[in-house]
């Protein structure tokens, strides 16, 4: 209930004893109900007369959680429903109304009947709308409905808004003939509408003459053809809000029943004709990375539920993801097998040596994948809260959208824009030619008087933002209608064209391209039609494409609208931008959303990240990830300067400008990162306490996490050479946030047990990388369990098993390295400053070394004197220390004595290979019971022989 109200747990409980209320409930009749219901109604009427928000808020809670708890079907009557939807209005706040409309979406009469009542009709259909999730009401109330669609102006308006709202969520119940009388009644209401103001006693806004004079264009001249919602004049009769009305809902009409589908359903193109694999993943990538599947690496459940509710203006544009067909179940054990028989096909165990021949993303022919019957959202949701909560907040929106008398944008609403298609468009539908041709007329014109307004700004510049708001909108309303006509028939493409490059050339202009970047949605419709319909036009999209996401994406986004539409382009339409490598280019600006909105698009950017890892960008992905908190304390810092030069000037640092403009990049190909990353770190450490930049630490690591999978699976050995060397890279060079360090390299020292039991080759390729970090500095700070893996890694993958390639001169190499840390490190433990912690970590990372070089002596006879020798002098010093891990460590020293003076207990302990890790997610752990150590654990009697040891302080063996 809280989550569904936006309300705290603590308020809840503060408004309204809730026991109290269902006991109260609970112990009236069925006959009752009625009357107690009057009465709290009674009382929230009172309460908002008399402005107690507090009694409205405790009474309207009582009502809801009464009726939930102990009469869930009861069903208002008309009169308190009516009276109960007269309390929702824009004056209540955001609570109140969500209280409201959840009530009526729960307990709506359903045996409604229309009554021609004047004045009524739209509180009527307001009525029928609280019933959304009842597709039955709809069926049986549009028949009769529909009837008054010739009415008067003020009703004929409020039906075609509900009759919108119908075939967004239930198309349904509307049949063939209702769609037809519909589509007759928007083409005539945009005949109908004159060119000249209504008289006096025909207006319904402003003051208007007695005679009809003409409307005019912005810049003075008389409108000639349609009227449009462009068309200036100071007085609106009924025929012209009809008017603007139809054009508002056209759009919905069209691609709810007649537009062919403009999502990536209809691109199926054969994959012997995408770019080769070791360019792009292309479909095997959409289906084995679908949001679905990474739902589940972390429960990110509450945190998307939450940001879905508390976010309002969000909330109004759902993203609507419905590829339920798309979600893969991976069959685990299939997979592992299909992908062993690819990486191996000869059946020897020399995977390490895959990089000598296979230099790019080698994803395997997975098996046929069967289609699992998912809710919507991926099983992220419970689906009826979802269903609940969606319905409450698309009611709400409903009833805003009438009080605007059908103009605002229904397309928004549910999210149908950017070519999303309902499923109900029939294959047999046609549309009217007539009414083909005067939508098209009116979009034609509309376009005509947007391109006049830049002409009029750039001689006056006297043009009022919110002159430009409106022009935007209906600017781009026109350019949706035109893309869905074009997916009816192609013979419309020459007039659709010349209209379209008239704007498009206003972007080769300076002063007009300027103008035209304040117009981000109307550039956002310009992409979906090229993508779509490249032949419309000879513009060169790559350049579109480079004003949008270069320009377009830096300026606007912290608009959350704007941001929603553009997350929802980037998912419908993911299969065409990612084969025209929009995703590989420009992930720079699109990651600005997920910067500075990192919790409202986290679950849509699970499905996106994977779409921008490739061959040549995942390791600058990777860097731009880890980077994330980063450039969100960047953005904070230029939305508080203004402009991207005062943030500079502002800065003392002379390396400032290049450092702002790497963090600050919208467009990929520098293949990494830079060297002064800790400068830039420092120079946006101002804000690393900004509720944002937290806010994007707590999500980079998750999508760091979905990077790593995807590499796991897909990456050849040549590929992660480079991740190995960027973990070792960036481990100590995170940003200065605690909680996000620390998470990080845990993932890190996480994924880098991964890559090397994928690719336990690597211990030979990556040899001098390893070595050079197997030194003292790196053993803290922060780093310890990253660098206790590579001394494992070190010890469990050097042999000949990993790689035919490493030889008894590599194993010495390593043995080299490993013995100079051992001794420094022994030197360091025996230190007098040395804290509890640091011992308790000398102790564990002792304990690894000393088995890395056991098992590297076993398999190299020549180095194990030395290998015993070291042992013994651990031994011996941990005999004389008083620290904690004392006895940890001589038991381990001992133990391993014992073993390696028996080379062929040595050998069977320490010798045996681990399988290779195919499948990302599985990695066993080495300190699991299963694993190489639990040999180890050679029962009692040996340890009864060490205890005796220790007693007589000796090292010899029992």
């Amino acid at each position: 209930l809280c989550v569904l109200v936006n309300m705290e747990e603590a308020e809840l409980t503060s408004t309204t004893s809730i026991p109290s209320t269902i006991t109260f409930f609970r112990s009236i009749s069925n006959n009752q109900v009625e009357g107690v219901v009057g009465e709290l109604l009674q009382r929230i009427d009172d309460g908002l007369s008399n402005s107690k928000q507090q009694v409205v808020l405790s009474t309207t809670t009582q009502l809801l959680v009464g009726l939930l708890y102990a009469f869930p079907l009861y069903e208002f009557s008309i009169d308190n429903a009516f009276r109960l939807l007269s309390f929702v209005s824009e004056r209540q706040s955001i609570t109140l109304r969500r209280l409201f409309t959840l009530i009526l979406s729960r307990h709506s009469p359903s045996n409604l009947l229309i009554q021609k009542v004047e004045g009524s009709t739209s509180q009527f259909l307001r009525l029928v709308q609280t019933n959304v999730t009842k597709e039955e009401v709809f069926s049986d109330q549009v028949p009769s409905i529909i009837t008054y669609i010739y009415d008067n102006d003020n009703t004929s308006v409020a039906i075609l808004g509900f009759l919108a709202s119908v075939a967004l969520y239930h198309p349904s119940a509307l049949e063939p003939f209702h769609r037809a009388q519909v589509a007759e009644a928007l083409e005539k209401s945009f005949s109908d509408a004159s060119n000249s103001t209504p008289s006096k006693g025909g207006s319904m806004f402003g003051g208007g003459k007695k005679s009809r004079t003409p409307y005019s264009e912005l810049d003075g001249s008389e409108a000639r053809g349609l009227f449009t919602p462009l068309c200036f004049g100071k007085v609106y009769g009924g025929e012209h809000i009809k008017s603007i009305a139809a054009f508002s809902i056209a759009n919905t009409w069209l691609r709810s029943f007649y537009v062919n589908d403009l999502t990536d359903e209809e691109d199926d193109d054969d994959v012997s004709d995408a770019p080769p694999v070791d360019v792009t993943l292309t479909d095997q990538r959409l289906q084995d990375f679908n949001h679905s599947y990474f739902r589940g690496v972390v429960d990110n459940s509450v945190l998307v539920d939450e940001s879905l509710i508390n976010n309002t203006r969000d909330a109004v544009h759902p993203i609507n993801n419905t590829n339920t067909k798309d979600e893969i179940a991976f069959h685990e054990e299939e997979n592992r097998s299909a992908l062993l028989d690819q990486t191996n096909p000869s059946g020897n165990d020399e995977t390490g040596d895959e990089s000598e021949h296979n230099d790019a993303f080698s994803p395997p022919q997975l098996p046929v994948m069967t289609p699992t019957p998912l809710d919507d959202d991926g099983g992220l949701f419970d689906s009826a809260n979802l269903q609940q909560n969606e319905s409450m907040l698309a009611t709400d929106k409903v009833f805003e959208s009438l009080y605007h008398t059908g103009v605002t944008r229904l397309t928004l609403i549910a999210n149908k824009s950017h070519g999303e298609v309902a499923s109900n468009a029939s294959g047999d539908a046609s549309l009217n030619y007539s009414f083909q041709e005067t939508l098209l007329s009116e979009c034609v014109q509309v376009l005509d008087q947007f391109c006049m307004t830049f002409l009029l700004e750039k001689k006056t510049h006297q043009i009022s933002r919110e002159d430009w708001v409106l022009r935007e909108a209906v600017a781009k309303e026109a350019v949706d209608i035109l893309t869905s006509l074009c997916s009816t028939t192609s013979d419309i493409f020459p007039r659709v064209k010349s209209s379209i490059e008239k704007i498009l050339r206003l972007s080769t202009a300076k002063k007009e391209k300027d103008v035209l970047l304040d117009c981000p949605h109307l550039l956002l419709s310009l992409m979906h039609m090229f993508l779509h319909f490249p032949e419309i036009t000879t513009f060169n999209t790559k350049t579109l494409n480079n004003l949008f996401f270069e320009e377009v994406m830096k300026r606007h986004y912290a608009d959350v609208f704007f941001c929603t539409d553009v997350v929802s382009f980037l998912m419908n339409n993911s299969k065409k931008l990612l084969k025209r490598g929009v995703f590989a280019l420009y992930f720079p600006s699109i990651l600005y959303i997920l910067a500075w909105h990192p919790r409202t698009f986290s679950s849509q950017f699970m499905e996106l990240v994977p779409l921008m890892c490739e061959a040549a960008t995942f390791k600058e992905l990777l860097h731009r990830l880890f980077d994330l908190p980063c450039l969100t304390s960047a953005l904070v810092q230029l939305k508080m300067c203004g402009s991207f030069e005062r943030l500079v000037s502002k800065s003392t640092v002379m390396i400032a400008p290049p450092l702002y403009n790497h963090i600050l990049t919208t467009k990929g190909g520098l293949g990494g990162t830079i060297d002064k990353l800790n400068v830039l770190h420092e120079l946006t450490s101002e804000y690393n306490s900004h509720a944002l930049v937290l806010a994007s630490a707590e999500v980079a690591p998750l999508f760091a996490r979905i990077v790593f999978d995807v590499l796991l699976r897909h990456a050849s050995a040549s590929l992660t050479q480079g991740l190995v060397e960027m973990l070792i890279e960036r481990v100590d060079n995170l940003y200065n946030i605690e909680s996000f360090e620390k998470e990080l390299r845990a993932l890190m020292a996480e994924y880098v047990l991964k890559v090397f039991q994928r690719h336990p080759g690597l211990v030979v390729d990556q040899k001098d990388n390893l070595r050079e970090f197997a030194v003292m500095k790196n053993a803290f700070g922060g780093k310890e369990e990253f660098f206790m893996h590579i001394v494992w890694i070190i010890g469990e993958h050097v042999s000949p098993n990993s790689s035919k390639r490493c030889g008894t001169g590599v194993m010495m190499e390593y043995r080299d390295t490993l013995e100079a840390f051992a001794f420094e490190l022994l030197s360091h433990t025996q230190s007098a400053s040395v804290s509890r912690n640091e011992s308790v970590h000398h102790g564990r990372l002792l304990n690894v070394l000393m088995t890395s070089l056991a098992k590297i002596s076993v398999r190299c006879p020549e180095i194990r004197p030395r290998v015993l020798l070291l042992l013994t002098k651990i031994a011996d010093t941990h005999q004389r220390l008083r620290s904690c891990n004392r006895q940890s460590v001589l038991v381990r020293a001992l133990l391993l004595l014992n073993v390696l003076k028996t080379p062929s207990i040595g050998a069977a302990i320490f010798s045996e290979p681990l399988p290779v890790i195919t499948d990302s997610s599985i990695a066993q752990s080495h300190l699991a019971p299963t694993g190489p150590l639990s040999l180890l654990n050679v029962g009692d009697t040996f340890l009864q022989s060490t205890k005796s040891a220790l007693r007589t302080t000796t090292t010899t063996t029992t």
